[in-house]
């Protein structure tokens, strides 16, 4: 069961290069800083509270009034000032300080922003030992002239003990994003399908169907599911595969299977496939470790190599019995398929790099469905679906990426919406 605690949030108005004066309303600190106490449910070692720039365990805060204390269990948002700024420049961007976080459960975000380029945010993670965690949460924010509210979702890494949130344009000076009223609390699973659903309401509907006999061999992934249980999934790959572990895919799936949970371990290198993996070590390191119940390997960082994937997959198979899905390749800098056309008859070195990779796309699903029935893993094609989804959305790319190669939040409801299709027992439409 959770326990319930005074959780305090923060909120600051700064730009890149300098603290800015508060716009919201007070009572703010001189430094343009906004801290709210309110009860919330935490994760089960309790909430870390980021105050006035420190950082300290829950119910370790300066200590409220009875008032405060009375209103607070009310239900009342209670107004307490802290000295100091929690977002800090290094001229780059802005940092908050470490809070502490509980492995693979979530963290609800919300900020104001006011930019004139579009944004970057991310909450990247430390060990015990404060040592960079594998996979961050990344994603971006639209350019904005007037202040807007932005609300995320991310789940801490499975080794993860501290966070830190970075903030940042882009591209162009750093001072083209300004951020105030940042707030992290832990959140519900529910919750957060429920964002979910909110940001895929706001996008054209997937047309895409699962194709039958999908799930003949993951016999062993689809029980624990059906029978209300965990799963433990580690993703391995790059910077796509890390995406895709961040699109909460997890949590719409198991509303399909109600009392389940599905834990995702996103387990990458980004820029990385198969090639580095196969090394003495590195299977031991960024599969066997973590003890999946389902691994899939998916990404764009593979070079085509489907003689590394297979040695992964039997690397693996010598120590553990996981089953293993295999994905092809969706999003990168070349997933809108219509811009093929006027690369297909385009000239010189850039357009000739192209066309090989086009070429080299399709001869590598069709070589990747292939190593899965040789191999016995499951295959999902989540590049087709991809490319089909953007070729008929009637949105420009840029709609779906944060930067020219990866997802941002809408993008990452679409590869959300292909795993909740492809896992799911029942065909459905719509959804």
């Amino acid at each position: 069961m959770r326990k319930k605690t005074m959780a305090a949030v923060v909120g600051v108005s700064l730009s890149c290069g300098l603290a800015m004066a508060a716009e919201p309303p007070a009572p703010v600190t001189a430094a343009g800083l906004r801290v709210v106490a309110r009860k919330t449910r935490t994760a089960k070692s309790g909430a870390l509270l980021v105050c006035g720039g420190s950082v300290m365990p829950a119910g370790e805060p300066a200590t409220p009034t009875q008032e405060e204390v009375a209103m607070t269990d009310a239900g009342k948002s209670v107004p307490i000032e802290y000295a100091g700024t929690d977002l800090v420049s290094n001229g780059k961007r802005l940092e908050s300080p470490a809070f502490a976080v509980e492995p693979l459960e979530f963290y609800r975000l919300v900020f104001e922003a006011k930019s004139s380029r579009p944004g970057m945010w991310a909450a990247v993670f430390a060990d015990e030992q404060g040592g960079e965690c594998k996979g961050d949460h990344y994603s971006g924010f639209d350019a904005s002239a007037d202040w807007r509210k932005h609300e995320y979702f991310c789940h801490a890494r499975v080794n993860a003990r501290t966070a830190r949130l970075w903030f940042h344009p882009l591209d162009g000076p750093a001072d083209a994003v300004r951020v105030r009223r940042v707030r992290v609390e832990p959140a519900d699973r529910a919750e957060v399908a429920r964002w979910a659903d909110r940001v895929y309401a706001d996008i054209p509907p997937l047309d895409w169907q699962a194709p039958p006999g999908r799930h003949a061999r993951l016999p062993k992934t689809l029980a624990p599911l059906r029978a209300g249980g965990a799963l433990r999934v580690v993703m391995l790959g790059d910077s796509i595969v890390n995406d895709t572990g961040n699109s909460a895919w997890n949590v719409l799936v198991e509303r399909r299977y109600p009392g389940s949970r599905i834990d995702v371990i996103t387990s990458v290198r980004g820029g990385t496939g198969c090639t580095f993996y196969r090394e003495p070590g590195r299977v031991e390191e960024y599969v066997l470790r973590y003890k999946p119940d389902l691994l899939m390997i998916g990404g764009i960082s593979h070079r085509f190599d489907l003689e590394a994937i297979r040695s992964v997959i039997r690397q693996v198979r010598e120590k553990s019995d996981p089953e293993i899905l295999l994905m092809s390749d969706p999003v990168g800098t070349h997933g809108d398929p219509r811009a093929w056309p006027a690369w297909l008859v385009a000239e010189g070195e850039e357009a000739d790099k192209v066309r090989a990779r086009i070429r080299g796309a399709a001869d590598y699903r069709l070589g990747l469905r292939k190593l899965a029935e040789e191999e016995g893993c499951a295959f999902l094609d989540i590049g087709t679906a991809w490319q089909t989804y953007i070729a008929h959305s009637g949105r420009p790319y840029e709609f779906y990426l944060r930067d020219p190669v990866h997802c941002n939040h809408r993008g990452r409801q679409v590869l959300a919406r292909v795993l909740e299709r492809f896992f799911d027992s029942v065909q459905r439409s719509g959804s």
